[in-house]
Parts: C-alpha cells; sequence; structure tokens
C-alpha cells in the first residue's frame, strides 16, 4: 500500500526572508502576508497582488497607522524588523527610565 505525501507547504519570499532573518512569523496560508506583533501594535508585510512590491504597515493601537511601500520584499522584511527592534528597543529603554526613577 503506498503511503500519501502531503505537498509542501508553499513559503512565500516574505516568509523565507523572515526565516533567513531568524523570525519566527505568522503567515498567511499562501505566505502572502506576513505578521510581526509589537508593543504599541502589528506590523504587516504584505505582497501586492498586481507586482512584486510589498506594503509594510504597521497598526498602532489607538494612534491609526503607518504605511510604506517597498519594491524589493527583502527591503520590505527589513524594515519591518527594523521597526519591530526600534520598538522593543524604546520599550526596554522606558522600563529602565521608569525603574530608575521609581
Amino acid at each position: 500500500m503506498a503511503s500519501e505525501t502531503k505537498p509542501p507547504r508553499f513559503v512565500g519570499p516574505l516568509v523565507h526572508f523572515a526565516q533567513q532573518a531568524g523570525l519566527t512569523v505568522e503567515a498567511s496560508p499562501s505566505g502572502s502576508w506576513i505578521r510581526f506583533p509589537g508593543q504599541r501594535g502589528t506590523l504587516y508585510v504584505v505582497q501586492d497582488a498586481w507586482g512584486d512590491g510589498c506594503t509594510l504597515m504597521e497598526m498602532a493601537t489607538g494612534q491609526g497607522r503607518t504605511i510604506q511601500h517597498f519594491l524589493d520584499p527583502r527591503k520590505a522584511v527589513a524594515a519591518a524588523i527594523q521597526q519591530a527592534r526600534a520598538r522593543t528597543n524604546a520599550g526596554t529603554a522606558l522600563a529602565s527610565r521608569r525603574a530608575q526613577a521609581g
């Protein structure tokens, strides 16, 4: 009796680039978007439906959103990583200042 094999799950370039950077991300089943949770909101990198570009959206809780467009998916993922790290570093610095003051 032949064993059944499942086809591999498609890994789009966004997931691939995030994995290369050592990140664990949530992704759509098709790999067309990835999500990074953050302290002030959530970062999404979404592949354009009409070409090779990507849109980076930061959905900040209670503060609206920031949108940037990139023609290269690698640059979009790199910008998301940079923003996620900047938020983490800013949160760590704020917590340190609060601990020193209190």
